[in-house]
């Protein structure tokens, strides 16, 4: 009531006919065993006119037919039934939601706008198994062609004689593979997977017939790939945070090697100053002395080159 055109393509959500939490009062419903179920505070017959019935089909004309018909296998008549709606473009309800469904006609209203809009069992299921797989695919890529060269292990597996050889070739792969997937590497290996496998399911989902709303499409890779970017920004942080402890901790040292030069130069200095010729050091006089030795020395070695370029000068080649 209230809601626009018929809703009666989406009756699966209400009552508990197609929700697989509810088999047991379906099973009743369809075998006989019950009549009615609770709906809004009421019973669903509250609003059938006090019968059970097809709500496109008049109470008494339904009852002139004969009613519902109980069929031979009732288990088997559902479990058929459902499985056939499962594959339908709706599909079914997920499991526990025809509760809040039948709780209030407002929640009523909210989840079949929802189931409408593609919230059903197939999208679900369709959400796990590509998510699934992808997982498979990558962790085998992982396994075969790093952790295995890692180990040797096509080198190590004929060398195997015994369960004690195997053992240990079994832990070294354990623990080998468990470094590989922990890696950021692999983090943004995953994160690619998923991303281009959503992108490319949206584009197949929204151009097909049966895509129904935002509902429809393969959240499960995309929760993998948010994941995925959430490790790799978490270790990065962590990597980051202990560069900048060996920073620190470089420049710490740094820090005490100068304090620790500095003390030494100190220590240098006064031992040199408390010399009884220490002002000889800085005595202009005999830095004089000393500077006119040195000219004195270059002037004699440079009238040791001439006489040597003139003697050279009078070879004859």
């Amino acid at each position: 009531e209230g809601m626009n055109g018929s809703a009666q393509g989406y009756h699966r959500q209400i009552g508990p006919g197609h929700d697989l939490a509810r088999l047991k009062e379906a099973f009743d419903l369809i075998s006989g065993k019950k009549k009615d179920f609770p709906l809004w505070g009421k019973n669903i017959t509250d609003y059938t006119g006090g019968v059970l019935h097809p709500g496109n089909m008049n109470p008494e004309i339904f009852i002139q037919k004969g009613g519902f018909r109980i069929p031979k296998d009732p288990k088997k008549e559902l479990m058929d039934h459902l499985l056939i709606d499962f594959f339908t473009k709706t599909s079914l309800p997920l499991p526990f939601t025809s509760y809040f469904a039948d709780y209030k006609p407002a929640l009523a209203k909210f989840m079949m706008g929802m189931y409408a809009e593609g919230l059903n069992m197939k999208t679900l299921v369709g959400n796990a198994v590509p998510a699934a797989i992808m997982q498979l695919i990558m962790h085998a890529y992982v396994f075969l062609f790093k952790t295995a060269k890692e180990v040797n292990l096509y080198e190590k597996i004929p060398l195997v004689k015994d369960g004690l050889d195997f053992e240990i070739l079994f832990d070294d792969l354990v623990k080998q593979n468990a470094c590989e997937i922990n890696t950021k590497e692999f983090n943004v290996m995953q994160a690619i997977a998923h991303a281009s496998s959503f992108l490319v399911d949206t584009i197949i989902t929204t151009a097909s017939k049966n895509y129904m709303g935002l509902f429809s499409l393969d959240y499960g890779t995309l929760v993998r790939f948010a994941s995925h970017v959430i490790k790799y920004l978490i270790k990065g942080t962590a990597d980051y945070n202990e560069i900048l402890k060996k920073i620190s901790a470089v420049d710490d040292s740094i820090v005490d090697l100068n304090a620790e030069w500095y003390e030494s130069f100190k220590a240098d200095v006064l031992k040199m100053a408390s010399n009884e010729k220490f002002h000889e050091t800085f005595n202009p006089e005999l830095i004089m002395e000393e500077h006119q030795r040195l000219i004195e020395r270059l002037k004699v070695g440079k009238e040791k080159r001439n006489e040597m370029l003139e003697e050279l000068a009078e070879w004859k080649i």
